[in-house]
């Protein structure tokens, strides 16, 4: 009897020792961020009393990802604050810098269309709403000491965003955004008595593919 255990134990342990050994699978790594390369988004500057409803187009795309759609954003961010609704005077500080935030329920995907890996979703009401965040990030310029009707500044920029997609109040995209380019603000004179200043009008983000790692202004 003791032989037989012996034998069975010297069996079990030759099996284990030879038999192979499945490790555990590493989690999935998480999808990584789109890299938008081209394309723009256009925000315009509201009216002067109503300076946030401001109409918003944005055409831009990366890698097996674009973005065809328009509608309406609020803004806020110290530049859209100032210098959109009351206005810069020469020697300000400004920047391009912009946090745009827009819930599912804002028209800020009014219309238009997203597409994902070839699939492209129509946005819009009892279509696909869209929400997410817009993040643009520049340096600062001093605003020229000038006096004539417009004038132009450009900014380097690095962009942050995220987007969602619900539809059947389900989630059909979920991506974060990534990319770098050039901002255009465009600002118009304003004259007040002896006090001259000017109102951005309309910025332009301009993506651009990176020649390196995106810049951390």
């Amino acid at each position: 009897m003791r032989k037989v255990t012996l034998a069975i134990l010297t069996f079990v342990a030759f099996y284990l020792s030879s038999a192979p050994i499945y490790a555990t699978p590493d989690p999935v790594p998480a999808a990584s961020p789109i890299v938008i390369t081209r394309g723009s988004i256009f925000i315009e500057g509201g009216s002067l009393f109503l300076p946030t409803q401001s109409p918003l187009i944005q055409r831009y795309a990366g890698l097996g990802f674009s973005v065809n759609a328009s509608g309406y954003v609020s803004l806020a961010s110290q530049t859209y604050n100032d210098c959109y609704s009351f206005g810069c005077g020469p020697g300000s500080i400004v920047s391009a810098t912009s946090y745009v935030p827009f819930s599912t329920s804002d028209p800020a995907f009014r219309t238009g269309t997203v597409t994902v890996n070839g699939k492209a979703y129509p946005v819009g009401m009892n279509r696909v709403n869209v929400g997410g965040t817009y993040n643009f990030v520049s340096p600062s310029l001093v605003f020229p000491n000038v006096n004539t009707p417009f004038v132009t500044l450009n900014f380097p920029f690095r962009f942050e965003g995220h987007l969602v997609g619900f539809a059947d109040m389900r989630s059909v995209f979920n991506l974060d955004l990534r990319g770098q380019g050039i901002a255009t603000v465009r600002f118009t004179r304003n004259n007040f008595g002896d006090t001259t200043l000017y109102r951005a009008t309309s910025t332009t983000y301009n993506f651009q593919p990176a020649s390196g790692s995106i810049p951390n202004y």
